[in-house]
């Protein structure tokens, strides 16, 4: 289980795909980097951080960076786990 520390540092890791994420138009492209922070956003969702108030604060995250994020994890897993593949 993640402690609030970590989940802290895991969320920050996914700030700058939550910003392309609001950011994109039509069609999103995803790129490697952008499923392994996927990857660590269900780590921290899992572990009932992503809706914490002070660990989207301190990984400097809003609520909207945060939805995008879930809804992404939604609309391509809906929720499920997943294993990012490391090669």
């Amino acid at each position: 289980m993640l402690s609030a520390a970590e989940a802290v540092a895991l969320l920050t890791e996914c700030k700058a795909l939550a910003d392309k994420i609001l950011n994109a138009g039509p069609g999103l492209n995803l790129e490697k980097e952008d499923l392994i922070a996927l990857e660590k956003f269900r780590q921290v969702k899992e572990a009932g951080f992503a809706n914490n108030y002070d660990v989207q604060r301190l990984a400097t995250l809003n609520t909207q960076q945060v939805q995008a994020l879930n809804s992404l994890l939604q609309s391509l897993y809906g929720g499920k786990a997943f294993k990012s593949r490391k090669k």
